[in-house]
């Protein structure tokens, strides 16, 4: 009875000494594939003061959450992991913050010159149209044109305007044409027609004279008064505007005179 007590004790204290060590624990745990008693797992120590302030991750939920949900979760609760939240990016572009402003082009002031009008009431009722356009009042200007003169049969004027009238009346009663000059220095004077052609002019002197009127033959001096339009108007210096402008005038006047006006061109200003 004492040996089998013995031989009990001598297995126990065996047994005690085999996996007594951590080394032989672990080797015998992997080649065997034995899991280690409770009573040989170690404890883990409580946490230290400065990891108590960090919260345990709570376990994801089971049964109803997906896989995707269960990840978020996980993620987020993890200590000093940020998370990257998608939205619009609030910071300036830098790449367009480079991009120049191009500056206003200076405008120019340019003076027109549109003519020639027959009369000064031809050009003002092209002023009206050019309200829109214009920048200052538009004016009328006369200027003289020197012609070549006509031929003139005449009947030099008489002593007075009785004398000339009686005449007159004789030289109708004639059928010839003609027609007393009032004014003038040919006054009281009887005209009988003016030509452009010398030799058409001679026939009808001779005519005339044929006829017992002392006619004779004078150059008719016919200067021409014709008008112009003024005013001034402001365009971009080299704009499409202004050759379209020219373009247009160029078609409908003989005189189209387009000069940058004297003074400092100024920035156009933005509305």
């Amino acid at each position: 009875m004492r040996w089998l007590v013995l031989m009990l004790v001598l297995g126990n204290l065996g047994l005690w000494w085999l996996f007594s060590g951590p080394d032989d624990v672990e080797r015998d745990s992997d080649a065997s594939g034995r899991l280690p008693r409770v009573s040989e797992l170690q404890t883990v120590p409580p946490p230290s003061a400065g990891e108590s302030d960090v919260e345990a991750p709570e376990p994801a939920h089971s049964g109803t959450g997906t896989a995707n949900e269960a990840s978020e979760v996980a993620v987020g609760d993890v200590p000093g992991e940020r998370r990257q939240e998608s939205g619009p990016v609030t910071e300036a572009d830098p790449a367009l913050a480079e991009i120049p402003i191009p500056e206003p082009k200076p405008v120019q002031r340019y003076c027109f010159r549109l003519g020639w009008f027959d009369s000064e009431e031809a050009a003002l009722a092209l002023a009206g149209d050019l309200s829109t356009v214009a920048i200052s009042e538009p004016e009328v200007e006369a200027q003289e044109f020197e012609q070549p003169p006509l031929h003139w049969v005449i009947i030099p004027p008489r002593s007075s305007r009785d004398a000339a009238l009686e005449l007159f009346r004789d030289v109708q009663r004639r059928g010839v044409d003609s027609y007393l000059v009032t004014r003038g220095e040919m006054e009281n004077a009887i005209s009988l027609g003016l030509f452009e052609s010398r030799e058409s002019a001679e026939r009808v002197l001779e005519k005339r004279i044929s006829e017992n009127l002392p006619a004779v033959l004078e150059l008719f001096p016919r200067n021409q008064i014709r008008y112009a339009l003024a005013f001034e108007a402001a365009y971009s210096s080299g704009s499409q505007e202004l050759d379209q402008a020219r373009a247009n005038y160029g078609h409908q006047f003989e005189l189209v005179e387009i000069n940058g006006c004297e003074g400092v061109a100024t920035t156009k200003k933005s509305p």
